[in-house]
């Protein structure tokens, strides 16, 4: 027992033991150092008290799951606040014991992974970068004596090989090489001995640790005073990260160019330096054809959108996201979510612009349709009976706070339309409903509303008629639907309605579906009076 308290108190990883409601009661030196927080104050404390908020319903989920002995031991990745104040990543391990008189606790350590999680975070970076760091990547240095034996290795060369200085010299290490690649280095080798020159091969080497890497060999033979060859010099360069760098930007390469988006790069100047399939189609971009400058690609506005607001946030180095309007090959205007992301040199100055867009043309106008098909009739085009009520509600506010101003309503429902359904069929009926609704709205001004409500009722708002006015529409509508039969299923149609009209005015509180009820009745009135007429409502 003493040996695990000595384990527990000396152990550089932060540990606890909390009881079944989280509480503290046992805390290691290396926990409270690691939280910043004195031992004594520490117990009581629960894990709300240093976990990050985002991971603690997380950490209170598997906890639960762990005390109710659903699992055995929880391992969780979450921030916890470190003695500086800020959260750090750890991989926190907890189980569940009970004591002998049964009393339930949880056993918990935690693994500093701040720096794994961190790195990982940083993995993504860019081609430009990936050539930075290979540019950069130190060469390692060999001499061999004539008999190929190393005399001479720099600290480099012993990082790559994973052999010490003393393990490299007085040997030719050929069990370096990797054995599917010996025959070729060891051919290359000979040809340098007997011709003299130089040689510059691609090979794998084994490394003492069992890691396999990738170099890049350059050799050259220098002749003795007696113009025998007195030594052999060379470099060796790691080129493994290289290779999977150009084997992924490969793969990278493939997906732009195959992607349905628009992939582009432009230079600071706004030259198209290259662009991939998707984009070279719509824009119209071929290998023949002369540069092409950016500017040509985008509306007029879009281009002064982005020397006043998108450059600036490009030069900052920030990436810019948002819709501009771009022309096609054959000169339509079409919106393109874009993603514009700046490359800096050492300086900060731009160097290029990478873009990727997507064509929303056809996503807008799928929404636009939905939108209008929310707010109107689909058999004939004409607005709903949701857009005729917004459009009455607002021209019943316009009337109700003026003294002067009128609106009329009328209510037209076709005469024996049931008829034609019945004998004709419903193919036959739509199509009528649709000649009719035409000629409904040709009969009326710019700013009166026409709309269809369902079946073979229609409704027509007027404002800033009174009741003589609507009268007179009230005419023109029965002469329009009655003034020549509608041909229909190979036969012609003898149409009629009944008009009913009511008209809202002198700064009264109206409401619209009151006088939408209102032109109702009066509908019905015509069509007890005889049909093929109109009513107006007198209350």
């Amino acid at each position: 027992m003493e040996a695990l308290r000595v384990l527990f108190e000396h152990s550089p990883v932060p540990q606890f033991v909390a009881d079944g409601r989280g509480a503290l009661l046992l805390a290691n030196p290396a926990y409270a150092a690691f939280v910043g927080v004195d031992r004594d104050e520490v117990l009581g404390s629960g894990p709300a008290d240093v976990t990050h908020p985002e991971d603690l319903p997380l950490l209170l989920e598997e906890g639960t799951e762990l005390l109710a002995g659903d699992v055995d031991v929880i391992a969780l990745e979450i921030r916890v606040r470190s003695a500086d104040g800020s959260y750090r990543w750890c991989l926190a391990t907890c189980s569940s014991a009970r004591t002998a008189s049964g009393v339930q606790l949880v056993v918990s350590q935690l693994m500093d992974i701040d720096d794994r999680r961190r790195a990982e975070e940083e993995l993504a970076t860019s081609q430009a970068r990936f050539q930075i760091v290979a540019d950069e990547v130190p060469v390692g240095i060999q001499q061999r004596d004539p008999h190929g034996r190393l005399v001479y290795v720099n600290h480099r060369w012993t990082e790559i090989t994973g052999l010490s200085e003393a393990e490299a010299l007085g040997s030719q290490h050929l069990d370096l090489i990797h054995p599917d690649d010996r025959d070729q280095v060891i051919a290359a080798s000979r040809r340098l001995a007997e011709e003299g020159g130089h040689y510059h091969e691609q090979y794998r080497i084994a490394r003492p640790d069992g890691t396999t890497r990738w170099v890049s060999s350059r050799s050259a033979a220098v002749p003795g005073p007696d113009g025998e060859t007195a030594a052999y010099v060379g470099s060796l360069e790691d080129i493994t990260t290289l290779l999977e760098t150009q084997e992924q930007v490969s793969r990278l390469a493939a997906i732009a160019e195959t992607t349905a988006d628009l992939v582009g790069v432009v230079d600071a100047r706004g030259w198209v330096v290259w662009a991939n399939e998707a984009a070279r189609i719509v824009h119209g971009i071929t290998p023949e054809s002369v540069r092409v400058h950016s500017a040509k690609l985008y509306t007029e506005e879009s281009v002064a959108r982005f020397f006043d607001h998108i450059l600036p946030v490009l030069h900052q180095g920030e990436r810019w996201m948002g819709e501009l309007d771009m022309f096609t090959a054959d000169g339509r205007v079409i919106s393109v979510w874009q993603s514009l992301a700046p490359q800096l040199d050492a300086d900060g100055e731009l160097v290029s612009i990478a873009a990727v867009g997507r064509d929303l043309t056809a996503r807008k106008q799928r929404e636009a349709d939905l939108a209008h098909r929310a707010t109107h009739d689909v058999l004939t085009g004409l607005p709903n009976r949701a857009l005729l009520l917004d459009r009455l509600e607002k021209a019943v506010d316009v009337v109700s706070a003026s003294s002067t101003d009128e609106v009329a309503l009328l209510f037209i429902d076709l005469d024996r339309f049931k008829t034609v359904n019945d004998e004709l069929g419903h193919d036959a009926g739509d199509a009528l409903l649709r000649v009719v609704a035409e000629r409904l709205a040709s009969a009326l001004r710019g700013v009166d509303v026409v709309a269809r409500l369902g079946g073979d009722e229609f409704v027509v708002l007027c404002p800033g008629l009174g009741r003589v006015e609507a009268e007179d529409v009230a005419r023109r509508l029965l002469e329009s639907v009655s003034g020549s039969p509608i041909a229909v299923a190979g036969q012609r149609v003898g149409v009629t309605a009944s008009v009913g009209v009511t008209v809202a005015g002198g700064a009264a509180q109206h409401h619209a579906e009151g006088l939408l009820r209102e032109a109702d009745v009066a509908m019905y009135q015509a069509k007890t009076l005889g049909r093929n007429r109109f009513e107006v409502y007198d209350g």
